[in-house]
């Protein structure tokens, strides 16, 4: 009788650990860990505004295949308007764009896991923001355009910000936002 009490203990105490062990590994082996959970991210980005658009930010759990300075550059090349712009500061980030899915033919073939999802999805990423940078303004057919406070600023514009989204797996851009 104690053998056996002895044998069912050891089946408990085993069962608890494979329980516990399933629950540290995640179920798809496969999936890796894109961010931290629990970890605020540290940003220069207004995330209340983001998130009442559906952005999410998050903190990453793993370095950046790519470098900060290949994001830049290649962001230079893809929006050439940006090219000799100095005031910009560059966030490592992971990030989540819901309803955004217009991606270039590179950017889904370099970036399998952007190809399969077809969305940004908790995708690390590099976020490149250009300050004071000339953005139209578009008024209703009609109306006249805002007076500008600042004469080098041309009526119809304003300063504001550029950021833009490159793929921190691949290098490519893959989006431009603009809310401040």
């Amino acid at each position: 009788m104690i053998k056996f009490i002895k044998v069912c203990i050891v089946i408990v105490i085993t069962l608890s650990l494979l329980g516990t062990i399933s629950l540290i590994k995640p179920r798809n082996s496969s999936a890796t860990i894109t961010y931290l959970v629990g970890v605020e991210p540290i940003t220069s980005q207004n995330l209340a505004a983001l998130s009442k658009i559906g952005y999410q930010f998050n903190v990453p759990a793993q370095p950046a295949v790519i470098s900060p300075d290949v994001a830049i550059r290649n962001a230079s090349v893809t929006y050439p308007g940006l090219n000799g712009k100095t005031d910009y500061t560059v966030e490592y980030q992971v990030l989540t764009v819901p309803k955004f899915n217009a991606f270039s033919q590179e950017a889904l073939e370099k970036n399998p896991v952007l190809n399969s999802k077809k969305l940004i999805d908790h995708l690390p990423v590099y976020i490149i923001s250009y300050e004071n940078m000339l953005i139209p303004v578009h008024s209703p057919i009609g109306t006249k355009s805002p007076e500008t406070q600042d004469s080098s600023v041309p009526a119809g514009y304003q300063k504001g910000e550029y950021n833009v989204v490159v793929d921190a797996t691949s290098g490519v851009p893959l989006m431009v936002f603009s809310y401040r």
